[in-house]
């Protein structure tokens, strides 16, 4: 399993490892313990992180990429993985979906119990599930810091003033 730690230290998200597990018996499915006991706590992103999936789900925009807000973690508050979790299953989400994080318009992050892959799952709409990724690699791999657009218009140029006083 890749690295998550190092790869989000490598896009500029500043995140330090801890130093020991702060738990070791795995209180949820064993393929979302082997990627939260990697940062344990909870990842809300400064900076715009984004991704592109592998398998487009049409919610992309015309930059077919989504944003990342959150990844969950064990540590207490709003941002808690069990807590999350339990907000999955009142939406009715299927029960073999596990929440590893949130995009945006409150869409989860999720891994699969039963089908390796990424998934995101939708609240609202008639179909509310996509694959994004073949694995949970793939998705790591794909993070990215959004680049802003630079302005380029042409009413904003280099304009040459001679003031004298």
């Amino acid at each position: 399993m890749i690295d998550i730690i190092e790869h989000l230290n490598k896009i500029g998200v500043e995140i330090e490892r801890p130093s020991q597990a702060e738990f070791s018996e795995p209180t949820m499915p064993k393929n979302a313990y082997n990627v939260v006991k990697q940062y344990q706590k909870s990842i809300d992103f400064d900076l715009s992180i984004q991704f592109k999936p592998q398998y487009a789900t049409g919610l992309e925009g015309n930059s077919k990429k989504l944003p990342l807000e959150y990844l969950w973690g064990i540590d207490e508050g709003s941002l808690n993985i069990e807590e999350a979790n339990d907000e999955l299953k009142c939406l009715e989400a299927d029960s073999s979906l596990y929440s590893i994080g949130l995009c945006y318009g409150s869409n989860h992050i999720c891994i699969s119990n039963e089908h390796p892959g990424v998934y995101l799952y939708t609240n609202g709409i008639a179909e509310p599930l996509f694959k994004l990724f073949d694995s949970i690699d793939d998705f790591f791999k794909s993070l990215e810091v959004e680049e802003d657009d630079p302005i380029n218009d042409p009413r904003l140029d280099n304009v040459k003033v001679n003031l004298r006083f």
